[in-house]
């Protein structure tokens, strides 16, 4: 069979227009295809976004409640620290410490106050040099009560005497006692 002009103009017109409509239902998917990622690409970073601040303002959250109680713990270390020089009679505790333990105190001194900052906070500071006598035991309990029962004080160094057995005297302890006192801002 042999076609004519026309019938091949026909046939290459269909072929044609078969390929060209393909090529538009092709065209037409792939641009809905690439507007529903570009949407869907939209909402992740929108989600993205919206997690990042969510983590954000919760760590906000947390790191303002640990200011809060950083404040409150440094406003109660100020109020613990905050006595006037004179209501605070450092010998007459010693004195009272050491009696509750069986210890006789030999000697305390100082070299007076001086400024100084603790933990960034403006203190007043005394540093007290004991001599004292008892029981290793005694001796012992006295210390730790030092530093216990002084809220604003701390035992800075301890030298202890222990005699040989046999020898006639009490042990004996140097002890260096820091006390703080507030100052204010």
């Amino acid at each position: 069979m042999k076609l004519g002009k026309t019938s091949w103009i026909l046939l290459i017109g269909g072929i044609l227009l078969i390929v060209f409509v393909s090529l538009g239902f092709a065209g037409t998917r792939q641009m809905r295809q690439q507007e529903k990622l570009a949407t869907d690409l939209k909402v992740a970073q929108q989600r993205v976004a919206n997690l990042q601040l969510e983590q954000l303002t919760e760590r906000q959250e947390q790191l303002n409640v640990k200011l809060t109680e950083v404040s409150a713990d440094l406003e109660t270390a100020k109020n613990k620290m905050r006595q006037p020089n004179e209501s605070i009679d450092v010998t007459d505790s010693i004195f009272q410490i050491a009696e509750s333990c069986k210890v006789t105190i030999e000697e305390i001194s100082s070299a007076g106050l001086s400024g100084k900052e603790v933990a960034k906070i403006n203190c007043s500071s005394q540093a007290l040099n004991l001599i004292a006598y008892g029981e290793v035991l005694d001796l012992v309990s006295f210390i730790a009560r030092l530093n216990t029962d002084f809220t604003t004080g701390l035992v800075g160094s301890v030298n202890m005497d222990i005699p040989e057995p046999g020898e006639e005297r009490l042990p004996a302890v140097r002890i260096q006692l820091n006390v703080y006192n507030y100052q204010g801002d």
